[in-house]
């Protein structure tokens, strides 16, 4: 396991050059993994039709958005800072995130009611 990780330790290192700074690379990946997971928890904490898979592809479909948007930002398509696609990438895992976790949900078989109470 030692060589695994550092094997990943080495490999992330690679992808971290590739950026200006390590800032840039720090903000890409929070707009790949918190801002999703931060869609997803909100949702599932105010709506109560909220599902278990509706969850997981909402993560999924917000994470692939804003690494959509990283790699386009990184190829020059979308002509804005380093700085400024982590914000767009961040936004659209946010709004990619509520649109298709709230999609699924409404297509799942939500929990019975009777779950809910104590």
């Amino acid at each position: 396991m030692t060589v695994v990780g550092c094997l990943l330790a080495i490999g992330t290192a690679f992808i971290a050059g590739s950026y200006q700074n390590l800032m840039d690379y720090v903000q890409a990946l929070f707009s790949f993994f918190n801002a999703p997971l931060f869609a997803i928890f909100i949702l599932g904490l105010f709506w109560k039709r909220m599902t278990g898979t509706a969850g997981w592809t909402g993560l999924i479909a917000g994470t692939v958005a804003a690494v959509a948007i990283d790699a386009l930002v990184r190829s020059g398509v979308i002509a804005v800072s380093s700085q400024a696609g982590s914000f767009i990438g961040a936004s659209a895992a946010f709004v990619v995130g509520i649109a298709v976790a709230a999609g699924v949900s409404l297509v799942t078989t939500p929990k019975p009611d009777a779950s809910w109470s104590a």
